[in-house]
């Protein structure tokens, strides 16, 4: 049987450490029915990869969770002080993410109703077969958990990405299929004046370029989307600003998988182009100089 973790009073100081379980499900329940504390507990925690925590009132629960994170949070409704419903409407009001599931004997239509209405992941109704009870509040408990464990999992990805897009140090937009431009960084504001509310599902690539490149622009990039010359992903190109000056950028665009759009990583290489084209003026004014010598 796994490790026990029982609350005594709110001065018991659990060993449970959440971050050394991290293929196990751990679940604080909270009853004032010590019978059904430890009936539940004991079923649960026959399962290799379940821990429970228990708490015989909301206010001992809300003790715990200044110290542990938990994967669920299941709560009887009807307790002394604060209820279930009482205490799931604290939990949202301190931005608790943890998936809630009221476990009650109430069978009154408005309670599962207001427990929704107040951000209740899910319910289950005390009474009848425990065999049926208990597996359906395991298989609550496992479905939750592995939704919130996705959810998560995707916010970090989201998160990961989202740090990569704001601070790579190059310019980048998001494009749909039609070019129109759907997202930003602050590098490209910056570099073109630009905020997001003015560009941002508003003007198209071809919006901003010189007109003397957007029929180039716009051949290569149907290259590139219909993978006649996949090789060609790298496109320079003149930009005008919002304040009118024209800056020569180089843009190396790729297409997002699945999504029909693409992303376009831009430098701003004005001031690269200036120097080569003043160098080979030079240069070319040097070879027209006599050789008197």
């Amino acid at each position: 049987m796994a490790t026990t973790m029982t609350l005594a009073s709110p001065d018991w100081s659990p060993s449970f450490t959440r971050s050394n379980q991290e293929n196990l499900i751990s679940i604080l329940y909270v009853d004032d029915d010590p019978t059904f504390l430890t009936i539940v507990k004991i079923y649960l925690e026959c399962k290799s990869d379940i821990m429970v925590m228990t708490a015989c009132s909301v206010r001992d629960a809300l003790t715990i969770l200044k110290t542990f994170s938990f994967d669920v949070i299941l709560s009887d409704y009807q307790m002394p002080g604060i209820d279930g419903i009482g205490f799931l409407k604290i939990l949202k009001k301190d931005e608790c993410r943890i998936p809630f599931i009221l476990f009650t004997g109430m069978g009154r239509e408005e309670v599962v109703i207001e427990a929704i209405n107040n951000g209740a992941t899910s319910y289950i109704q005390k009474g009848g077969s425990p065999e049926a009870q208990f597996a359906e509040l395991e298989h609550k408990i496992r479905e939750v958990s592995r939704r919130r464990r996705a959810e998560e999992a995707l916010h970090e990805t989201e998160l990961h990405y989202r740090t990569l897009f704001e601070h790579s140090g190059t310019a980048i937009m998001i494009l749909d299929d039609d070019m129109l431009i759907s997202r930003i960084n602050t590098e490209f504001s910056r570099l073109t004046g630009y905020s997001r509310v003015e560009i941002e599902g508003v003007l198209r690539w071809t919006d901003i370029i010189d007109s003397d490149d957007t029929e180039k622009l716009l051949e290569r990039y149907r290259l590139l989307r219909t993978g006649s010359i996949p090789a060609i992903n790298r496109f320079e190109f003149q930009f005008i600003t919002k304040d009118r000056q024209t800056r020569k950028f180089s843009a190396t665009v790729a297409i997002i998988p699945t999504t029909g759009r693409s992303i376009a990583s831009l430098v701003d290489c004005t001031f690269m182009c200036r120097s080569e084209d003043a160098f080979g003026k030079n240069h070319d004014e040097l070879c027209r100089i006599p050789n008197t010598a």
